[in-house]
């Protein structure tokens, strides 16, 4: 059986026509509902509380313009109704508004590929509300819209009933009411609507300093990008493709925001969403000129026939050159923060024009002005560990290089989270927070005991530096002890040779010799002996 079924019981003529024995079969299935009008509601009460029952006016809820209706009848061999002989059901359903019913419907439908991921950028402030949504948790079926698609029109195949749907659970998961959400109405150009103005038909951005107003840029590669001046309380949101890029876009919400609301550039910051990255976008070469004079890194590959064009940096570039501060910037080439501009197209629980075509779905950036009061239940303080464990199961996933541009890429084959993985997710982040509980307190024992070694260690540097000192003392007494005991030795050895030099100086008067001091004392003794006897006689 498909996905959901439509059994068309407005125009059957009567239970033998509907085919009566098979819809309590039916109705058991929870995707299969039944279009029934006024008087076939009546006919048809045994099916209340035991299937989806609605209205005919519904199918305009249901179904676009996109979509066409074949009525087939049996042959009139085959008929068993008699009424029905010879006429073929070819009216359409009708055209009354039942909004009401249908959104009950979809409230009761199941959501897909898990529950809603956001991804949030720790650059913005709590005062702020914002995200990026994903593909998760919505109720959209079609296999390229599946299932968070947040845009309608005639030429897409997701009824606006169906989106006001994704955009209500959105809405519960983020904190807003989904009611004052606004879109901007996308143009691919550098239109700014500044909020109590007269409204454009056509922009791509749009600034306000209102509380409890939802600002949205859509995106499907395109850039989602948010504004926030945290001190004038002023934000903005912006749609940029790559036309929009080389238009200035980015820069003309900077200006609208510097003039008309009085922000300082300096004090603005930049969030850029998902969007695709260099890996997988490309131009025409004659398109890729403009985007190298912005800066020859935007085109890595400008000789290649289809050359790859960052529009990231592009982007970038242009906001630095206007004044915002490279650190109020928040993209892909930040690497401190956890991620929020990953590749739509590398990674399928984003949506992506390039990867899917023209029935491509759409994500959006929002952001709103907290008003002071607290979260909607479900929203604040019980979505935010949720919020970051799929952060941080978003920046642990594993890495893959892409072969033009080698930045890093990380693979989604385990991104479809299920309730039971959250919590289990949690449970593993208090594990971990217990382990850094006991790592940081063994961290302050060890600086304990270093502070210790250390100070023990300068007591033993200052007793060795006095045990020098002392040494050094010894050393020098014990040198000028050998410099005296030289001195001595000098003046005694000086001494003896003065009194060898007397004894040579000595000439013997009657052979005219020299002789020694010695000889000449005996000498002169014996003369002065002499000299005292003759006296005598």
């Amino acid at each position: 059986m498909p996905d959901a079924v439509l059994v068309d019981l407005a125009h059957a003529c009567s239970l033998t026509c509907a085919g009566a024995c098979q819809l309590e079969d039916l109705a058991a299935s929870a995707r299969v509902f039944f279009l029934c009008g006024k008087r076939s509601r009546d006919s048809y009460g045994f099916l209340e509380g035991r299937a989806h029952i609605l209205d005919h006016g519904s199918t305009k809820q249901l179904f676009t313009d996109v979509y066409s209706f074949e009525y087939q009848v049996r042959s009139e061999e085959g008929l068993s109704c008699p009424s029905c002989g010879g006429s073929a059901h070819t009216d359409s359903p009708g055209d009354d508004e039942q909004a009401a019913e249908v959104s009950a419907f979809l409230q009761r439908l199941p959501a897909m590929k898990g529950n809603i991921r956001v991804l949030q950028s720790t650059m913005i402030p709590d005062s702020f509300g914002h995200g990026f949504s994903t593909r998760a948790g919505g109720v959209s079926s079609i296999p390229t819209l599946s299932a968070l698609n947040l845009f309608s029109s005639g030429k897409r195949r997701d009824p606006v009933s169906v989106v006001q749907e994704n955009q209500r659970r959105l809405a519960l998961h983020a904190g807003f009411h989904p009611r004052p959400l606004r879109l901007v109405k996308v143009n691919h150009g550098r239109d700014v609507w500044a909020l109590g103005t007269v409204e454009p038909d056509r922009y791509d951005a749009m600034v306000t300093d209102r509380t409890g107003v939802v600002l949205a840029a859509p995106g499907a590669d395109c850039m989602p990008i948010l504004f926030v001046d945290p001190r004038s309380k002023v934000i903005a949101v912006a749609h940029a493709g790559w036309k929009g890029t080389l238009l200035g876009v980015a820069m003309a919400t900077v200006t609208t925001m510097v003039t008309k609301f009085g922000c300082h550039v300096d004090n603005i910051l930049v969030v850029v969403g998902p969007s695709v990255g260099v890996c997988c976008f490309k131009l025409d070469r004659d398109q890729v000129l403009d985007f190298s004079r912005i800066h020859p890194d935007c085109v890595p590959d400008p000789e290649s026939p289809r050359p790859h064009v960052n529009i990231r940096l592009a982007n970038r570039v242009l906001l630095e050159r206007g004044g915002v501060l490279p650190g109020h910037i928040h993209d892909d080439l930040v690497t401190d923060r956890p991620c929020v501009t990953p590749c739509t197209s590398c990674h399928t629980d984003f949506f992506s024009h390039v990867r899917d075509g023209p029935r491509f779905g759409t994500q959006l950036g929002f952001l709103w002005i907290r008003d002071g009061t607290p979260p909607a239940e479900g929203a604040g303080s019980s979505c935010s560990r949720a919020l970051q464990a799929q952060q941080q199961l978003w920046e642990k996933r594993p890495l893959r290089l892409c072969g033009i541009c080698r930045h890093a890429r990380r693979t989604s084959e385990d991104l479809d989270l299920d309730q039971d993985q959250d919590q289990e997710l949690e449970l593993q982040q208090d594990q971990e927070l217990e382990q850094d509980q006991e790592l940081e307190q063994e961290l302050e024992q060890e600086l304990e005991q270093d502070q210790e070694l250390e100070l023990q260690q300068d007591q033993e540097l200052e007793q060795d530096q006095e045990l020098e000192q002392d040494q050094e003392l010894e050393q020098e007494l014990e040198l000028q002890q050998d410099q005296d005991q030289d001195s001595r030795s000098a003046a005694a050895a000086e001494q003896q040779g003065s009194q060898q030099g007397e004894q040579a100086e000595h000439r013997c008067r009657r052979t005219g010799t020299w002789i020694c001091n010695t000889e000449f004392h005996q000498r002169r003794r014996l003369t002065c002996d002499r000299d005292s006897e003759v006296g005598q006689h």
